[in-house]
């Protein structure tokens, strides 16, 4: 298994050909892009749709039958599977999503970037693991969790990169942009279904189990449809949440086991340098500039490509690399080469400062 961030990624194959997919507990079904499937010989013309829900909306998708899946050399049931476009920058040909996970005890080692697959009646649990309930919704675990005081219920998404989502519903039933003042509007994700926007803020604390996250960062859901404005859970922790432990998924038994690695304290960061990037068409653009940030304040706009960021070229840059570059400390100097729509080319300088 290979680690991108906080995107894990494996190789698996269809019959005898190889595939890149992503391991994503939040996807109910094992997805393919239509490029993969089409690749694979998958999409027959007359394939049925079917709706698919994504976080910022529900969109049709192409029916696929998924034979003949195998990760070193273990089968994986076959299964009904999806063609979906997926965002470019996770640069991979599909996901792993609940078949993987109900078929067998699925074990994430976000340090080692290992994954294991045990079977269901021979599991035993990790010695010193901390053990949680464990439900399944609409074929997404939920585990409980405690957000500054508040106790709920939210989903367990290692496909999304990000820290806490919080549904449209939850946001307003709790009052939570009363709560923080201090929020930042700004696209906060994109996958299946589009762009989704909120506002980002800081909360004081979070608690899964007898782990206790500080000031871990959050996303206040502004949607109107697709799983972000779902009453089904609170939200959703992503996988910077989860890349602190190693993670266990026993789906038969229900239960969720944490063993906490050496990343457990990692500080939450946000970006420092206000721009937010999207890979798109082979090349690197600014997707969103957040106001009263470096960026918006070195003329950085949206749509322009980026061509070079600190001297490297952009194009050799992957979305981990590119966005951490983007968000060093305080006082860092970040010179980026841009080209504008009308083609004109500049050099601005990004002086990197908290913004939450």
């Amino acid at each position: 298994m290979a680690r991108q961030g906080n995107y894990l990624f494996v190789k698996a194959r269809v019959g005898v050909r190889e595939v890149v997919l992503c391991v994503d507990s939040g996807a109910g079904i094992h997805v393919l892009t239509p490029q993969a499937a089409m690749r694979l010989g998958l999409l027959p013309p007359d394939s049925a749709t079917r709706n698919v829900t994504g976080t910022a909306a529900t969109v049709a998708a192409r029916q696929i039958r998924l034979t003949q899946l195998s990760i070193g050399g273990l089968s994986l049931a076959d299964t009904e599977a999806v063609a979906v476009p997926l965002p470019s920058s996770l640069g991979c040909d599909g996901l792993l999503g609940y078949p993987l996970f109900a078929q067998w005890v699925v074990t994430l080692d976000y340090t080692a970037s290992t994954l294991t697959l045990s079977l269901p009646e021979t599991f035993t649990p990790p010695t010193g693991a901390a053990s949680l309930p464990l439900k399944i919704e609409g074929n997404i675990p939920q585990a409980q969790v405690e957000l500054d005081g508040i106790a709920c219920w939210m989903e367990l998404d290692t496909g999304s990169s990000g820290e806490v989502d919080l549904n449209a519903p939850f946001v307003e039933k709790n009052k939570l942009r009363e709560r923080y003042s201090k929020r930042i509007a700004m696209p906060t994700g994109i996958g299946v279904g589009g762009v989704s926007y909120g506002e980002a803020a800081r909360a004081t604390q979070l608690k899964l189990g007898p782990f206790a996250l500080e000031k871990p960062l959050i996303k206040l859901s502004q949607q109107k449809s697709g799983a972000d404005a779902s009453e089904r859970a609170a939200g959703r922790l992503g996988a910077e949440v989860l890349r602190r432990f190693t993670v266990t998924f026993d789906y038969g038994r229900k239960r969720l086991y944490l063993t906490p690695n050496a990343q457990l304290r990692d500080p939450f960061s946000f970006t420092t340098s206000g721009l937010l990037p999207l890979y798109e068409n082979f090349e690197w653009r600014v997707f969103a500039v957040l106001p009263d940030s470096p960026a918006s304040e070195a003329g950085v706009t949206t749509d322009d490509q980026i061509l070079a960021v600190d001297g490297r070229s952009a194009n050799k840059l992957n979305l981990y690399t590119l966005s951490e570059l983007l968000r060093r400390p305080m006082g860092t100097r970040v010179p980026l080469q841009l080209r504008a729509s009308t083609g004109r080319i500049r050099r601005v300088n990004l002086i990197l400062r908290e913004l939450l």
